[in-house]
């Protein structure tokens, strides 16, 4: 075992694991490293593409060290993802109509001044009450969370006057959230921010890769007529998925989680029943 991964926090195998990530994945191994041995308060950006790892990168090396941490997403199905809860629970904030949340992302969602959006949400601080005392905080999809909003969560957190990580994920070309103008990869936070980019795929295969960054310009550009004819042209539209058109599908593009459940869902099944046949069971 390297000594460098010889401290009380790692959980034995902490070596063996870091080994089987990618490069650029590694990088937040080692930058987590570095805030164990020299705390202090750090504000980390793991940035990356669908597929990339953010989330599998940050969270099975959080699972393997010692270290009080406070795992937060924008929603309930992210959130369980990651063995964490929303953080709206999580800091006992009040998100019905007309409590200070609500009014606020009524009265700053279309405000582009980011000056303004962090003066007016000043207000936040005083509402937060979180019961968990982590020293390393995490919150996965952070596109989704106006930058104004992580802004005063961050700190909340720092003024706990002790040294702690704080780590979001996110993919930049995620669209931006509903009821805010950007998120903290359109506006910069004002802290020092250390960020990490994976770049390795390990959802999509190379020869789709071309194919979703094609989709990302369109999405960007909001060209949807654009999307829409790309999309035809390169893959055939179907009202519906049926078992006669899965038969003869090895591959899909979908957009519907739905649709993805429906593709899996008839594979798995149809490998127990090769499954079945080849041992001879009914």
């Amino acid at each position: 075992m390297s000594d460098r991964w010889r401290h009380p926090s790692y959980h034995v195998g902490f070596d063996k694991h870091v080994d089987t990530l990618s490069a650029s994945q590694q990088a937040f191994a080692y930058l987590l490293d570095e805030w164990i041995r020299h705390p202090q308060q750090m504000v980390v950006i793991v940035a990356g593409g669908p597929g990339s790892g953010k989330t599998y990168t940050v969270t099975s090396c959080l699972n393997r060290v010692s270290i009080p941490q406070l795992r937060m997403a924008p929603t309930a199905r992210v959130a369980q993802r990651i063995g964490g809860s929303t953080i709206h629970s999580a800091l006992r904030l009040k998100w019905s109509k007309g409590s200070v949340l609500f009014q606020l992302e009524k009265e700053l969602e279309h405000e582009t001044n980011p000056d303004v959006c962090i003066e007016k949400s000043a207000v936040l601080l005083s509402e937060f009450n979180c019961y968990d005392a982590p020293d390393i905080v995490v919150i996965d999809e952070i596109g989704m969370v106006s930058f104004w909003f992580v802004h005063w969560i961050i700190q909340y957190f720092f003024g706990k006057e002790r040294p702690m990580l704080f780590i979001v994920m996110g993919d930049p070309n995620q669209l931006r959230p509903v009821k805010a103008s950007d998120n903290v990869f359109g506006i910069p936070l004002h802290f020092k921010i250390q960020r990490i980019d994976l770049h390795e795929s390990k959802r999509f295969t190379a020869d789709y890769m071309p194919i979703i960054e094609q989709l990302r310009k369109y999405v960007d550009r909001n060209d949807e007529t654009g999307c829409l004819t790309f999309i035809c042209n390169h893959f055939p539209i179907v009202e519906e998925i049926t078992s006669d058109i899965l038969k003869k599908c090895t591959r899909a593009l979908a957009y519907l989680n739905s649709t993805v459940e429906t593709y899996n869902n008839f594979y798995l099944v149809a490998r127990k029943v090769k499954k079945r046949l080849k041992t001879g069971t009914v």
